[in-house]
């Protein structure tokens, strides 16, 4: 089911032309992200504001230690800026278009994972 809090900005704002599999990378990343926080990385009481967060500001992952976990994390929520109206892209260029770029990253979490045990 619909989860608004891990949709990407694409699905929050109904831009049906823009979704794909990028669109499933970034609910991966705010995952990864509470995974390694334990904490959402997007939090206001007011719906509105939550809401613009979310689609537009930049995940912090400055409390995410391990260096790659956090390049992943980045790489896998980054916000396309539009050079012209959204209506008009094919898809969010910014995020991973294919499986190998983030099993690359995610294998190199693991192993650091591993060594935090």
């Amino acid at each position: 089911p619909f989860s608004f809090y891990y949709a990407s900005p694409e699905q929050m704002l109904n831009f049906n032309d823009l979704f794909c599999p990028a669109s499933d990378h970034f609910s991966l990343g705010i995952i990864a992200y509470e995974l390694f926080t334990g904490e959402k990385p997007y939090s206001d009481a007011h719906p509105a504001l939550l809401t613009n967060m979310m689609i537009n500001s930049q995940i912090d992952v400055s409390k995410i230690k391990d260096q790659r976990v956090r390049e992943l994390v980045m790489s896998l929520t980054a916000k396309h800026v539009f050079s012209k109206p959204p209506s008009l892209l094919t898809r969010p260029q910014q995020r991973y278009g294919v499986k190998k770029g983030i099993s690359l990253r995610t294998d190199a979490c693991a192993l650091s994972v591993g060594s935090w045990q």
